[in-house]
């Protein structure tokens, strides 16, 4: 568990350096830290119930094309200079387009999915509830 979560960290120190550096706009800070938190409640809402929320492959996509993403702004050498800028800030935008579609597509699967198993919980826990017992049959 502590691995993942460090991932994290230094995910989220990452994106607060390059915001810091102007290099990423703040609303998509926001919107990615913001899918991760917004994810993490819907696993311990899971882990409450006792019912568990399983990695998606559209979260493991947009894991890595964000850890692209990252690296391609910080290694971009040409922050709006020249001719080669278009060609870098455009595969950097595209990145980072397509990690944000990403990370609402997969924020939403995983609301659905916590959803669905959260449904079949409550209805599972009220089908096994204790019928009360009824002195008068003895």
């Amino acid at each position: 568990m502590l691995d993942p979560l460090a991932d994290k960290f230094l995910t989220y120190s990452a994106l607060i350096a390059l915001l810091a550096a102007g290099k990423i706009y703040f609303y998509w800070v926001i919107i990615l830290i913001g899918r991760e938190l917004f994810v993490m409640g819907l696993r311990h809402i899971a882990l409450e119930h006792e019912f568990s929320i399983f990695v998606s492959k559209l979260s493991k996509l947009k894991t890595a094309t964000l850890m692209a993403c990252i690296t391609m702004i910080i290694i971009n050498p040409f922050q709006s200079m020249g001719v080669h800028a278009l060609y870098w800030n455009g595969i950097e935008m595209g990145l980072l387009l397509i990690t944000l579609l990403l990370s609402i597509l997969s924020a939403e699967q995983y609301y659905d999915d916590c959803m669905k198993r959260f449904a079949l919980y409550v209805s599972r826990s009220e089908q096994y509830k204790e019928i009360p017992h009824d002195e008068s049959l003895g």
